[in-house]
This record gives C-alpha cells, sequence and structure tokens, in this order.
C-alpha cells in the first residue's frame, strides 16, 4: 500500500464520520459538504481503476444506509436527544394559553394601562393583557371592553 492510498482510506474514514454528523445536525452545512470532498477524493486516491472506484462507492453507501438506520432508530426511539425536536408539551399547566382558554375574557369590561395605537396592554379583574383595538386610538385610563378573541388575540374598543 502506497502513500496516496493510506491518504485515501483516511479521507473515506474521515468523510464517514462527517456524514454521520451531518445526518444528526440538521440542514446541509459545513460537515455535509465537507464528508462529500473527503468521500470524492478517497474514492480518487484509492480505487486504481474505474470498476474498483464504483465498488468503493457502493461499500461506502452501504456503511452511510447502515448508520443512517442505526441513527434513526436511536433518535426516533428517543434513546438520543435531538437537537431539532422540541421535547416540550405547550399546554395550559404550563402557563400557556390558546384561544379557547380565552374564551371567559369576551364582553368583560377592563381599563387601558397604555395608550392603544391599536396595541397595548389592559387590565381585566386585575390581570393585564397584550390588546388590541380595532384600528382607533385609545388612550391610557378609558374603559374598553373586549369584543372579539381571535388566534389568542384580544381586540377591544372603548365603552
Amino acid at each position: 500500500m502506497n502513500t496516496m492510498e493510506v491518504i485515501g482510506i483516511i479521507l473515506i474514514i474521515a468523510g464517514i464520520i462527517l456524514a454521520s454528523v451531518e445526518m444528526y445536525i440538521p440542514g446541509f452545512g459545513v460537515p455535509g459538504i465537507s464528508a462529500a470532498i473527503c468521500l470524492v477524493a478517497g474514492v480518487l486516491l484509492t480505487a486504481k481503476n474505474v470498476m474498483q472506484g464504483i465498488i468503493i462507492v457502493i461499500v461506502i453507501l452501504c456503511i452511510l444506509l447502515v448508520i443512517f438506520v442505526i441513527m434513526y432508530f436511536l433518535i426516533f426511539k428517543a434513546k438520543v436527544k435531538s437537537p431539532i425536536v422540541l421535547d416540550n408539551a405547550i399546554d395550559s399547566n404550563a402557563g400557556y394559553l390558546g384561544e379557547d382558554d380565552l374564551r371567559y375574557l369576551l364582553g368583560k369590561e377592563g381599563v387601558a394601562v397604555t395608550d392603544l395605537r391599536p396595541a397595548g396592554k389592559g387590565n381585566f379583574e386585575g390581570v393585564e393583557f397584550d390588546v388590541n383595538s380595532s384600528g382607533q386610538f385609545i388612550q391610557k385610563g378609558a374603559k374598553i371592553v373586549i369584543f372579539s378573541i381571535k388566534d389568542s388575540r384580544l381586540t377591544v374598543k372603548e365603552v
């Protein structure tokens, strides 16, 4: 084995490692581009002819497929935490309010805590909420009433 073949094998191993990293990290970035360059250079330096190059490429693809299957089962069976999967639940127990949770506010009267131009804050029964007027300016301290809730957005008008 000459020096070029050894360098080619090292490049192929580095390419497989970089491709494995790219499978774990979202997007196509530096590890993926580096893996492609290393694999192509490694095949060119290692193969003595076209047929041997094709065989090396097939072996590399099989290795990458096995790595992909292993990583798929590790990540999706929750043995390894994926950096792109949100594992926090967004529910009312965690303090998040959805449109259905705000329905009780319809028709409630309150006071504008800030000027509404058209967005601002309103106080309803001692609780401050982000509110929007239906387009008109409402001064701070004015009495307001919630008349619409859409997409968790409270729309108010002056009483």
